[in-house]
């Protein structure tokens, strides 16, 4: 249902509460016009191998996201807004950053620029070794090539001029906690007194990991979409799946504006950071999204990408 639509009628015009379905679906009674139930449901008995005996409680579909989504942004801003102590981010940011990990760094953990960049040069390090080294997956036998490592030297050349030297560099270079794979999925939700979905705990932390602000990511991630802000910080959306119609895509982008406008509202850094962070984030997020495939052809994209920016910014 779009958040315009009018809630279900009986057909006595009374207001459907929600419940009893599988009961009134099988007596005749479908307040769901235009879908049907039973179909549905002998569509979902036949793949799962199992029988539907009760459909306790249908809820107001989308109308009820518009409350998830709000209190899921304020969820996230707390996250983004929270003082991590700087002997926890000490002893946990390297070995919680994603794979490859660099083994140490050359200066100590702080919320600074210089750390910044030093996290960024190891971690590409980490990623592209030397000519013969092993990269990606050591099951795949791939080594480092003339091309990936012709790319290192470009993206290590690139990164200090990708940081921001000027503005709040507090705003920027703090430490923050990312939960690494934020969203419905990974909350538990119940109702409260007033009938209204309540976000009670957000668990599956096994990706959570600690990062400068300007590489954090607000993804939020709903049913067959990712939420997402682009690098100009702008609501947008990052589709799941396959079969999302028109209909669908449009109340997608109307999440995405209700969570960005919330979560900004609470964390206006967080927009700062992604608008003064945009080639940083890009390369960041590639380096987070790579599985090991084809290590010559995804680096020598990323060293021609490099080589753009470096002409662009006017890097000597």
């Amino acid at each position: 249902m779009a958040s315009c639509d009018d809630w279900l009628k009986m057909p006595d015009g009374r207001d459907f509460d929600g419940k009893q379905l599988l009961t009134l679906v099988r007596s005749g009674n479908n307040p769901l016009y235009g879908l049907d139930v039973d179909l549905l449901i002998r569509e979902i008995e036949k793949k799962t191998d199992s029988q539907v005996l009760d459909i306790p409680m249908v809820d107001k579909g989308s109308n009820n996201y518009v409350s998830l989504l709000g209190q899921s942004a304020q969820i996230r801003a707390s996250l983004f807004n929270f003082n991590l102590p700087l002997d926890f981010a000490a002893r946990w940011l390297r070995q919680r950053l994603f794979d490859p990990q660099p083994q140490s760094f050359p200066i100590p953990i702080a919320p600074t620029r210089d750390f910044c960049v030093t996290l960024f040069a190891a971690k590409i390090e980490a990623t592209i070794g030397n000519i013969g080294d092993m990269i990606g997956w050591e099951d795949d036998n791939n080594t480092v090539g003339p091309i990936a490592a012709a790319a290192k030297q470009s993206l290590l050349r690139l990164i200090p001029h990708i940081m921001p030297a000027d503005g709040d560099q507090i705003s920027l270079y703090r430490l923050v906690l990312d939960h690494g794979d934020f969203g419905i999925h990974n909350m538990s939700i119940t109702m409260d007194a007033n009938d209204q979905p309540l976000v009670t705990s957000l668990y599956d932390w096994e990706t959570g990991c600690i990062v400068p602000a300007i590489l954090s990511d607000p993804l939020m991630a709903v049913v067959a979409v990712d939420l997402v802000a682009d690098k100009d910080a702008a609501p947008s959306t990052a589709l799941t799946s396959d079969y999302a119609t028109p209909e669908d895509r449009a109340q997608y982008e109307i999440w995405a504006r209700q969570y960005f406008k919330v979560l900004f509202n609470q964390a206006p850094d967080y927009k700062y950071a992604i608008q003064a962070g945009s080639d940083a984030r890009y390369l960041w997020f590639a380096l987070q999204a790579w599985r090991g495939e084809d290590p010559e052809g995804y680096s020598g994209r990323l060293g021609d990408w490099a080589e753009k920016r470096i002409q662009a910014l006017g890097v000597k």
